[in-house]
């Protein structure tokens, strides 16, 4: 085993320990990821089918995504949830658009999204 196979082995010991007690599993040292793929490090190609845990489902570099968190990151990067922004206030001000089966509970939807 390399010295990287032993030390993602040894990572991954504690931090998956859920999915390292499955038999037969092992981590996969990732070294790129673009569009649905992702890449490890010998460069075998694989597709990302899971999303990497549904966290990057419009896809690996997404040029929209990346801009979109830069432009948020130069104008304020985070705010607690307690605290008011513009946009914030402005999603307060817009109607919200339920599929019919939801309509009966829109009060309680809009009630939920108000601290937004």
């Amino acid at each position: 085993m390399s010295d990287l196979a032993t030390r993602v082995t040894e990572y991954c010991a504690h931090s998956y320990q859920t999915w390292s007690r499955q038999k037969g599993w092992k981590a996969l040292f990732i070294k790129d990821a673009e569009g649905v793929y992702f890449y490890d490090d010998k460069g075998k190609r694989y597709i990302d089918f899971a999303s990497q845990l549904m966290c990057s489902n419009l896809g690996h570099k997404n040029k929209a995504v990346i801009e979109a968190i830069v432009k948020q990151a130069e104008k304020l990067p985070y705010m607690a949830p307690g605290f008011a922004t513009d946009e914030s206030m402005d999603r307060l001000g817009t109607t919200l658009s339920l599929p019919p089966f939801l309509e009966p509970r829109r009060a309680q939807i809009e009630a939920g999204l108000k601290p937004l």
